[in-house]
């Protein structure tokens, strides 16, 4: 008998190598024969199924009875259970120990090991059908006689027995023999007996075989355990096998069998992937959302370009909705269950739908993303700063100075500053000063003029532009737009009047009003925010300085 030993320099006794027994090892793992499978019909449907053929050509016919008995015209070499009578399973491939479930099934499969009398597992159906039309029965002697009018003719019911074999079968043989059968229920029933019915097979296998087994013995210091491989051809072996150690591909092999042959695992895998995206994208969302209303970016979003942004939560929703339509679609074989060609056809197309769906929804997410994010950054523009006006009003002359410090310029970005004076409110302007600015590395500019005033001026206009945005009108009568600011000339001798941007209408009302301190004040400034443009005779009141 041939031993199987499992040699490593670890196992060191007294400097000699000392081989392992693992002959019973090997055996065991070599006895592990496959789960036999076989495929499941019903002799009833079958002899109805090979009766409705219609070719005559002997090479499709017999691909249409294997059809018939295993759902594919190339069948594996596998037996065939014949039942009597439909059962609630559908045809198709099966684990054979998985049909023990039906008691009948399991009764013909407990028979493979006994020795069974020829036409003992036939069943007997006994059906009802009716006589020939044109004969009654005779009242008293029992015989039929043919009816002198069709009038009085009545049908009689009879009584047909049918034999329906059922056992286990090759499916290649039986195949072969019920395609040569003339197309006649008798002849087929006939062409099922005569086939052999299957026996288990008890015998060792043979053929190529591989197995690996882990060593009884550990080595090293702290002990551990190794595993070794032992292979063969299947012929005559010597007395002595030693097993080469299981390194690389061998180890890697035997410790993904238990997994990733099985045939969820790989959806379960792109499963986990889809769900992984799905609470990314949720995350994400949630971040950049929280983000861009803490900084205003969403209401600018809002305000600048709304159509993006719409079209921003519709495919992040959509992206959504995809993953979640891939989750929680049906996730079973539908068809047979134990059929391997349909659970492998089953879990392929489930993984390539995770696959897609996670590939799709992270594309229309990140579109989703990239659409309400770039747009404001490209619509973006530079806010229009506001003046600083301080006018010293002495005895003789009133001087202006204008201060404008802007933030988020480009240097690109050419900053204007027109500064206007006008005679009464309806009177043509005269530019009185003019200064341009570009923004630093910083993004700021910042600009401060001083000029005089003639004595005849009443009003004066400040007005800002920043690059092509500039106000429509800008003058005492009409003046509204961003970057406008008309304000009031103090008279002569009204000392130091500062203008200052305001908040809103109501503020300026409110800092307008005059105060009694001494010391000395300053006056707000009339530019009004660009949805508010206070009329022209709101000016504020100087205090003395």
């Amino acid at each position: 008998m041939t031993r199987y030993l499992c040699v490593h320099p670890g196992h060191d006794r007294k400097g000699r190598v000392r081989a392992v027994d693992v002959t019973p090892q090997v055996r065991l793992e070599r006895e592990f024969l496959p789960r036999e499978s076989a495929y499941l019909a019903s002799t009833d449907d079958v002899i109805a199924r090979v009766l409705a053929l219609r070719t005559g050509d002997p090479v499709d016919r017999l691909a249409q009875v294997r059809r018939v008995l295993s759902g594919t015209a190339a069948p594996i070499d596998a037996p065939v259970v014949l039942a009597a009578s439909s059962t609630d399973r559908v045809p198709g491939l099966y684990e054979l120990d998985e049909l023990r479930s039906d008691p009948a099934i399991a009764t013909l499969i407990d028979r493979r090991t006994q020795t069974v009398v020829p036409g003992a597992d036939d069943v007997v159906v006994i059906t009802d059908v009716e006589s020939a039309p044109g004969f009654e029965r005779a009242p008293r002697t029992g015989v039929v006689q043919p009816a002198e009018t069709m009038t009085a003719t009545q049908l009689e019911r009879a009584q047909q027995a049918r034999v329906l074999p059922q056992g286990i079968f090759p499916v290649m043989e039986l195949s072969a023999r019920i395609a040569d059968a003339p197309a006649d229920e008798r002849a087929i029933v006939e062409a099922i007996k005569r086939t052999r019915t299957m026996r288990p097979s008890l015998g060792e296998r043979t053929g190529p075989w591989r197995v690996v087994i882990e060593c009884p013995t550990p080595v090293g210091d702290p002990p551990v355990s190794h595993r070794v491989v032992f292979t063969g051809t299947g012929d005559h072996e010597p007395v002595e096998v030693l097993g080469t150690p299981a390194v690389g591909w061998d180890v890697a092999l035997e410790d993904a069998a238990a997994g990733d042959l099985a045939p969820p695992v790989p959806s379960r895998r792109s499963e986990r992937r889809l769900k992984a995206v799905l609470i990314a994208e949720l995350v994400v969302a949630a971040l950049v959302a929280g983000a861009a209303w803490a900084s205003g970016a969403l209401s600018l979003a809002v305000r600048e370009t709304p159509g993006w942004l719409g079209f921003a939560v519709t495919l992040a929703v959509a992206a959504v909705a995809i993953g979640l339509i891939a989750l929680l679609g049906r996730s079973d074989a539908q068809g047979n269950a134990n059929d391997t060609f349909v659970l492998r056809r089953h879990y392929s197309s489930r993984t390539e739908l995770f696959a897609t769906s996670t590939i799709v929804s992270a594309g229309i997410f990140a579109l989703a993303l990239a659409s309400a994010v770039v747009p404001p950054i490209l619509d973006a523009e530079p806010p229009v700063p506001a003046p600083l006006i301080t006018f010293a009003a002495g005895s003789r002359v009133v001087t202006a100075t204008v201060q404008v410090d802007g933030h988020g310029i480009a240097t690109d970005d050419v900053v204007a500053v027109e500064v206007r004076q006008y005679s009464a409110e309806q009177a043509e302007g005269v530019l009185i000063g003019r200064v341009t600015a570009t923004g630093d590395s910083a993004g700021r500019v910042r600009v401060s003029e001083a000029m005089a005033l003639d004595r005849g001026a009443r009003f004066m206009s400040v007005l800002i532009t920043v690059g092509d945005r500039s106000a429509e009108a800008c003058r005492p009568a009409v003046s509204g737009g961003a970057g406008c600011s008309v304000v009031s000339v103090p008279p002569l001798g009204a000392g130091i009047v500062r203008f200052q941007p305001a908040a809103s209408l109501e503020e300026l009302i409110a800092e307008t009003t005059p105060s009694p301190a001494i010391s000395p004040s300053v006056a707000p400034s009339v530019t009004p925010p660009p949805s508010v443009t206070p009329p022209p005779s709101i000016s504020p009141t100087p205090t003395p300085a």
